[in-house]
């Protein structure tokens, strides 16, 4: 049963009978005593009601059940949930957009909410087919993420690159993303690097670092 039908036959015939029905065994209960007739028209109109509330919920759970599937399938593509950190140890992603969570005066940083990332990286690579969500779990790499974007570091002939590099010992509670600006096409450069030693090399040497996350010691 549609929505649609079930919307008419509760709303547009059930109601309206169960009334009727109702208001007749209410004067056939107040004069003979009997009320069958009366509870029969109460739950017509429970009925109807039943019918009516389907018609109404059925488009708010298919919304649901569509909300959870696409979410999921986000969730694949996102780093730290369908795909694991350690998956894209030693890849190079070229970065798509940066989405901030987080706001920045000089050298401060404060997070828009203490249980989320700082901000989300939409990445992509040769090695994978769609383009990935990254999350930026700590302050350090949302700051110099901040800055290739918002201190114009990225020329127009340029593009950032990231890494995931964690600490040896402290994994992710270090700052573990690399970032890396360098030519126009460099992420599709080192990702031939194999089959095209030179080209990479070239490549690296006009690429700069603009965090390592090693330098966390330093500050």
């Amino acid at each position: 049963m549609t929505p649609k039908t079930a919307y008419m036959l509760g709303v547009a015939f059930g109601l309206p009978l169960g009334a009727v029905v109702a208001v007749g065994g209410f004067l056939i209960g107040l004069f003979g005593h009997a009320w069958t007739v009366l509870w029969i028209g109460v739950s017509i109109m429970g009925l109807s009601i039943l019918l009516a509330m389907y018609s109404m919920l059925v488009p708010v759970f298919r919304l649901s059940t569509g909300m959870k599937l696409m979410t999921q399938q986000m969730a694949q593509n996102v780093v730290g949930q369908g795909i694991r950190w350690q998956e894209i140890q030693g890849a190079i992603f070229r970065v798509l957009s940066f989405t901030p969570n987080a706001s920045v005066d000089g050298d401060k940083v404060t997070a828009t909410s203490r249980f989320e990332p700082y901000g989300m990286l939409k990445v992509e690579s040769p090695g994978y087919e769609d383009a990935l969500v990254m999350p930026i779990l700590h302050r350090l790499d949302f700051f110099h993420v901040w800055r290739c974007f918002n201190d114009c570091e990225v020329g127009t002939d340029e593009e950032l690159m990231v890494a995931y590099d964690p600490h040896k010992r402290w994994g992710k509670k270090m700052p573990h993303l690399a970032l890396m600006i360098g030519p126009k096409g460099a992420t599709e450069v080192f990702s031939r690097s194999s089959s095209a030693p030179q080209a990479a090399t070239d490549a690296f040497k006009s690429t700069r670092f603009y965090w390592k996350p090693e330098r966390a010691w330093e500050r």
